[in-house]
């Protein structure tokens, strides 16, 4: 029985400091809310079989080639269409905002990207995140982005799902700070310069 009461205790602590760290990290957006805008001042284009365009350093970067090694966001459509796709100028409504990580690591020279939201679409002999992370019985942990999710809403688009922004790639270097760590709004407006803002 003691057992039973001490492994309820271990649950619970593991609970309030996953929440309390989650509190810390939505309080750096306490000047971010759902009663602001995505406004796209330039048109952005998707690459046929994509859903993103990448902005870094207020350059539109279209579906790839952003250096990892800095900040960026991303925007972020819901269907994948084997034409370009073009997203054009409007101001989109915030219906929600969330944290999340995006973790990458290398297997057998197989680049596997697990989106922590998003585990439908990683393939089923894909190895788990414990495995990623421990392969080989070595508790290194997997480099990741830390993300922000802006949930975007439009009438005349509604194909646009979300802009995502994101800290660099790390391991969790100390080192990689703050590049590494998830931007914020002030942040996030230097990323997309003139290419758009939050406002």
């Amino acid at each position: 029985m003691k057992y039973q009461y001490a492994l309820y205790a271990v649950i619970a602590s593991i609970f309030l400091s996953l929440t309390a760290c989650f509190s810390l990290t939505m309080k750096q957006y306490d000047d971010l809310n759902i009663n602001q805008h995505f406004v796209l001042n330039k048109a952005l284009t998707i690459a046929p079989n994509s859903a993103r365009s990448y902005i870094q350093n207020g350059q539109r970067l279209g579906s790839a080639g952003f250096n990892r090694s800095q900040q960026h966001c991303r925007l972020e459509v819901k269907n994948l269409s084997d034409k370009v796709q073009t997203i054009q100028p409007e101001t989109f409504n915030i219906t929600s905002i969330q944290i999340d990580e995006e973790m990458i690591a290398q297997k057998q020279s197989k680049q596997i990207q697990v989106a922590m939201n998003d585990y439908a679409q990683v393939q089923s002999d894909a190895p788990s995140i414990t495995q990623i992370m421990f392969a080989d019985n070595t508790p290194e942990r997997v480099e990741s982005m830390d993300l922000v999710h802006l949930n975007l809403m439009s009438k005349n688009q509604p194909n646009v799902m979300r802009l995502t922004c994101s800290g660099s790639l790390s391991k969790g270097n100390p080192q990689d700070a703050p590049e590494s760590y998830r931007p914020d709004l002030k942040q996030i407006n230097q990323i997309l310069g003139d290419v758009g803002h939050i406002g």
